[in-house]
């Protein structure tokens, strides 16, 4: 039996890779960060570590290059597998005008995740398709005229454009029997508070393939941020294709709706801290685990007796 059982672990110890990868949970404060990259714009950085407060200062700027600050996962996680991330925020500033882009942050993939969030028409109207596939992302709209909002919620992109050129083909709105990538609560002209601590969550489960993307007031997580009668939470099954992602960061998108942008349609100011990431463990791996000490201990019974 003991040998059956220490044969079993051995078989899922190689067919188990999510359990035994080197994706791990961590937390990061941001005293003294180790492990953290800057890409993007190099005229003016947009993230910067602030060693004195122990934070990270954002610039959001739609009209400098996408830039990114972000941190390894030490492996690649799918839409198969559950985790958590999140942090705190604090928005100092924030203009929009006239339309959409967004703050954002979350999961990407470093090898293949574009820097074209919404797509852009060139000199001649051809229309260029937006190239943010493998992304996991909580974002905020601030209020658009005439389009409504301020926006806040989740999106997931898959590993492939299902529709190339097609304007805005990364934003999957929920219809009825469509594949559901995107969703969002609106604040009826309502707006995120400036100068104060949010603390946001994204969540999602493996299994049941829910996403939830929350926001708030406190940092133990027990009391949701109302804006005008609107609680901050968004949530969706996924229905769409594979994706795969390996790291955590914080997002600055270029303004590729306007090809030469002369102003940013978004600019602003803020604060992330205590950032966090947590994967758990699928069923099979908790199975993986209790045989591997089931076979352990009758070994050392038996080496024992």
């Amino acid at each position: 039996m003991c040998k059956f059982l220490l044969s079993s672990f051995l078989v899922l110890l190689c067919v188990s890779p999510l359990a035994f990868s080197e994706v791990a949970s961590w937390t990061e404060d941001f005293s003294s960060p180790s492990g953290w990259t800057y890409e993007g714009e190099t005229g003016t950085q947009l993230f910067t570590h602030n060693g004195t407060q122990g934070n990270v200062n954002a610039l959001w700027k739609s009209d400098k290059s996408t830039s990114r600050y972000y941190k390894s996962l030490g492996g690649s996680i799918t839409e198969s597998s559950s985790f958590s991330f999140g942090c705190d925020l604090q928005i100092n500033d924030l203009v929009q005008n006239p339309w959409g882009m967004q703050i954002g942050f979350g999961l990407f993939n470093t090898a293949n995740t574009g820097d074209n969030r919404v797509g852009y028409y060139d000199g001649d109207w051809g229309y260029h398709s937006g190239n943010t596939i493998n992304t996991f992302e909580l974002s905020y709209f601030p209020y658009q005229d005439g389009w409504g909002g301020p926006w806040f919620g989740g999106t997931i992109m898959p590993e492939v454009d299902n529709e190339p050129g097609e304007p805005g083909n990364q934003v999957k709105i929920v219809y009825s029997g469509e594949t559901v990538t995107y969703k969002t609560v609106g604040f009826d002209e309502g707006a995120l508070p400036y100068d104060a601590w949010l603390y946001t969550e994204a969540t999602y489960d493996g299994s049941s393939k829910e996403a939830l993307f929350s926001i708030y007031t406190n940092q133990e997580k027990t009391t949701l941020l109302s804006v005008n009668g609107q609680i901050a939470q968004s949530s969706f099954i996924y229905t769409g294709d594979a994706f795969s992602v390996d790291a955590l960061g914080f997002f600055s998108y270029y303004d590729y709706l306007d090809s030469t942008p002369v102003s940013p349609s978004l600019s602003g100011v803020g604060i992330f801290d205590n950032a966090y990431f947590n994967v758990v463990p699928e069923p099979s791996s908790w199975i993986c685990f209790t045989l591997g000490l089931v076979s352990l201990w009758c070994f050392k019974r038996k080496k024992t007796a």
